[in-house]
């Protein structure tokens, strides 16, 4: 996979913290735009199944689109389809292996799969952290 595909998987991935299974088998019909929000719903370990607002902007989840999909899109396929895969997407793997591979490539180390979902907390907790503080400066 070339780095400009990639990316809207690895932007995805970040933004919205899903573990890797999560975000590989997420289908078009778990997805719902309503008024510039979107909602995902996913499986969560031990079949739990969650919906997600917001889990990444509406204008990232239309370039996927574009990007993994040409023509008719079936709802069950996949958001992430991989065509050369008979089961419809991505592997864990393969995700591990690519990200490893760009991370190597652009920030000069290897960067986990596990450390995005670590960043994607970390930048939640310091927005919490943020709107905290301004809160008690407006009152």
């Amino acid at each position: 996979m070339n780095l400009s595909v990639f990316s809207g998987e690895l932007q995805a991935f970040y933004n919205s913290g899903f573990r890797v299974s999560e975000l590989t088998r997420i289908r078009i019909k778990n997805c719902s735009v309503t008024n510039d929000s979107l909602a995902i719903t996913i499986i969560r370990k031990r079949g739990k199944e969650i919906t997600i607002q917001n889990a990444f902007p509406v204008r990232l989840y239309q370039e996927v689109l574009k990007t993994f999909h040409s023509g008719f899109i079936s709802p069950k396929e996949f958001l992430f389809k991989n065509s050369r895969s008979i089961n419809g997407f991505y592997s864990r793997q393969f995700l591990w292996k690519e990200i490893n591979k760009y991370s190597k490539r652009i920030l000069g180390k290897p960067y986990s799969v596990h450390g995005c979902r670590h960043a994607h907390a970390s930048s939640l907790l310091l927005l919490a952290g943020a709107t905290r503080v301004s809160a008690t400066l407006c009152k």
